[in-house]
């Protein structure tokens, strides 16, 4: 339970909330299917905690060099790269099978993205904004909810793109703050961290950053027809 972060479902709720947004957006009506959004929440629950074995597995030599990780499971060698390897197929074949319950476009949709949860973890490693990585993997619930509710209809790009690229950047604002308190350590094990790349200027960068979110949301909603209200 602690290797799948059971304990702390944050993360589960900042995946959720853009599979929610893309819902809301694809649903021909005011009220969404209360079916689908069971689905989606326990697809977050079970993708989250996937994701998080993934990553302590990528990380378990990297993670003993860090106060705040290094007492996880697979580091500290309480639980074996086995035993998590079987673990995480389990939750795998569980987000599947929740998966294939959702429309065709909704399915490729989630193949298509299924890479990008493996690639994730080792993006720190060689990419300098790996927050983007992270926000391109868990913002892509807006597609997939909107496929999901749009009762058979394509996905309508004017609409999702936009609000897609602004919770790329929201996914980004926040997770550079959290991962402001790993920097020191991210340098001393030459890892990449858009914390490090604005340690500098920090607010201008999560303003910006902020002020984008904001942008793309609003974009986003006129091609949705939302009205000036929203």
């Amino acid at each position: 339970m602690r290797l799948a972060r059971m304990n702390s479902q944050v993360g589960t709720h900042l995946l959720v909330l853009p599979c929610f947004w893309g819902i809301m957006l694809g649903t021909p009506g005011f009220v969404p299917s209360v079916t689908t959004m069971a689905l989606f929440s326990a697809g977050a629950l079970g993708t989250r905690s996937a994701g998080c074995i993934i990553n302590d597995f990528a990380d378990r030599d990297i993670d003993k060099h860090v106060d705040r990780t290094k007492a996880r499971p697979l580091t500290t060698g309480e639980i074996t790269p086995t035993q998590a390897g079987v673990f995480l197929s389990g939750l795998m074949a569980m987000n599947f099978g929740i998966l294939f319950q959702l429309p065709p476009q909704s399915i490729a949709l989630g193949f298509a993205v299924t890479p990008l949860v493996f690639a994730y973890p080792y993006a720190k490693r060689t990419f300098k904004y790996p927050q983007v990585v992270l926000g391109t993997t868990f913002s892509s619930g807006i597609m997939i909810g909107y496929a999901a509710s749009a009762m058979g209809h394509a996905v309508n790009w004017q609409v999702c793109l936009p609000y897609y690229a602004g919770a790329i950047m929201w996914t980004t604002y926040y997770d550079t703050i959290y991962a402001m308190q790993d920097r020191e350590f991210d340098k001393k094990l030459g890892l990449n961290s858009t914390a490090i790349l604005v340690e500098n200027y920090p607010k201008l960068a999560l303003a910006a950053l902020s002020a984008g979110t904001v942008g793309m949301f609003a974009v986003g909603g006129a091609a949705a027809g939302l009205g000036m209200y929203y």
